[in-house]
């Protein structure tokens, strides 16, 4: 098609869409979910919330999310489990702690100020969006290699933080310029 526009959310797919499909547009942008703000009504904070795959495309061994959720048991934090996308928004600003390996479930603690532990999963895509996220400091991704001891101290930080609001400037400047760029043509 002589009039085809590609998003790619992340550098890897971006460059595969750039050799598969030279005379296609292709643009470098964060999920479209982000230019979302979910921070400007903040609700009352509490629990952890686990979202994780129940999938193919898991990689987080059981062993390890009873361990962390141990940790949020040892602070008084009732923990609840999840592994569908239903009502998430309102679930994740009600949350204190957000642990999960889904990609949305990364995006929706992003625009709703939540801190998150955040796992890859067995491609490239959770570990290589979370470069649009790595500044914030409510967000932190688990190094293939990290200890579960670290993970005590960044629960423990993430849980002190104060309420973060989540800045979507940046997103909307983005498709600001994809949707400009596609009504010219």
């Amino acid at each position: 098609h002589n009039n085809l526009y590609l998003m790619a959310r992340e550098e890897i797919t971006y460059l595969q869409m750039k050799e598969y499909f030279p005379n296609a547009k292709v643009f470098f942008t964060p999920d479209i979910v982000t230019i979302l703000n979910e921070t400007k009504e903040p609700l009352k904070r509490e629990g952890a919330l686990f979202l994780v795959r129940n999938d193919v495309e898991k990689n987080i061994e059981n062993q390890y999310l009873e361990e962390i959720e141990k940790m949020c048991i040892e602070r008084n934090i009732n923990t609840i489990k999840k592994d569908k996308v239903y009502e998430m928004l309102e679930l994740f600003k009600k949350s204190k702690l957000v642990v999960t390996d889904r990609l949305h479930g990364m995006i929706f603690a992003v625009i709703t100020g939540t801190p998150c532990i955040v796992f890859g999963n067995y491609n490239h895509k959770v570990e290589k969006s979370y470069e649009w996220f790595k500044e914030l400091p409510y967000i932190h991704f688990v190094a293939e290699h990290e200890e579960i001891k670290n993970l005590d101290n960044e629960i423990e930080r993430l849980l002190n933080l104060d309420a973060q609001e989540y800045n979507n400037d940046y997103s909307k400047k983005i498709f600001d310029k994809v949707f400009e760029e596609i009504e010219e043509n």
